[in-house]
């Protein structure tokens, strides 16, 4: 895996925030002001990791404290993953996500 110049390893990304929550990608893309708005202001990393769950793609928000991260998993419905999940990329969500569609 490539990463920036001056960008710290991954292990020292999660040594610093280990407390990480997956938001399906469709939900980050439908909300995306409210959830960058909330994950700035609760001192998330300031880059995030992908998993890919066939045929899904969930984003990993993760931040270095874990009641923020618990205001930003209950906010917008996300799920706990934990470092060694994301870097391998072997995990599988609780639920199905199902898209609802939204009047009003």
């Amino acid at each position: 895996m490539a990463r920036s110049r001056g960008e710290p390893p991954p292990t020292l990304i999660d040594k610093y925030y280990p407390f990480q929550v997956a938001l399906h990608a469709s939900e980050v893309k439908m909300r995306f002001d409210n959830v960058e708005f909330l994950a700035r202001l609760l001192g998330r990393y300031r880059l995030n990791r992908n998993v890919h769950v066939h045929p899904d793609v969930y984003i990993v928000y993760m931040f270095g404290d874990q009641h923020d991260a618990e205001c930003f998993q209950k906010a917008f419905d996300g799920e706990w993953i934990t470092p060694e999940q994301s870097r391998r990329k072997k995990w599988t969500p609780r639920y199905t996500w199902m898209p609802v569609e939204r009047r009003g």
